[in-house]
C-alpha cells in the first residue's frame, strides 16, 4: 500500500502535534501494510519554525556571499601569501561548523540560534540600510 498525500511534519505541517505524534502515526501507517509514504506538507503562513530557519537559512546564505566576497578580495590582493590562505582557511572552517549548528538544530526542531552569524544577522542589518 502506498499513501500519496500525508500531512505528518510537524511543525510545519498542520497534521501532527509534536514529533512523538508524528512517530506515532509513521508506525502506525507501517504496521497497517503502508510500504511508500509521500509527505505532502502545506506550507504554514504563520509558523515560528518555518519563518525562523528561513531567517536563519537566508541569514547563513548571506554570510557566505560576504565570505566569498571578502576572501575573493583578498587573494587578489595578497595572492599566495600564507597569512592570508590561513585566515581563509579559518574563516571557511569556522562558517562550515557554524552552518552545520543550524543545519543540526534544524533536524532537531529547535529554534536555536546558530553563533556569532545570528549575533550579526545580515538581513536586519541589510534592511536598515535600506529603511525597512
Amino acid at each position: 500500500m502506498k499513501d500519496l498525500h500525508c500531512h505528518l511534519l510537524y511543525g510545519i505541517d498542520d497534521g501532527s502535534k509534536s514529533i512523538e505524534e508524528s512517530i506515532q502515526l509513521l508506525k502506525k501507517m507501517v504496521k497497517a501494510g503502508c510500504k511508500e509514504i509521500v509527505l505532502t506538507p502545506h506550507y504554514v503562513r504563520n509558523s515560528k519554525y518555518v519563518c525562523f530557519h528561513s531567517n536563519q537559512g537566508m541569514n547563513n546564505l548571506l554570510w557566505l556571499v560576504l565570505l566569498l566576497i571578502f576572501t575573493w578580495i583578498m587573494s587578489i590582493g595578497f595572492n599566495g601569501s600564507p597569512l592570508i590562505d590561513s585566515l581563509r582557511n579559518i574563516l571557511i572552517l569556522a562558517y562550515c561548523v557554524f552552518s552545520l549548528f543550524g543545519f543540526i538544530n534544524a533536524l532537531n526542531n529547535k529554534a536555536k540560534e546558530v553563533p556569532i552569524m545570528s549575533k550579526c544577522n545580515l538581513i536586519t542589518i541589510i534592511a536598515g540600510l535600506f529603511g525597512k
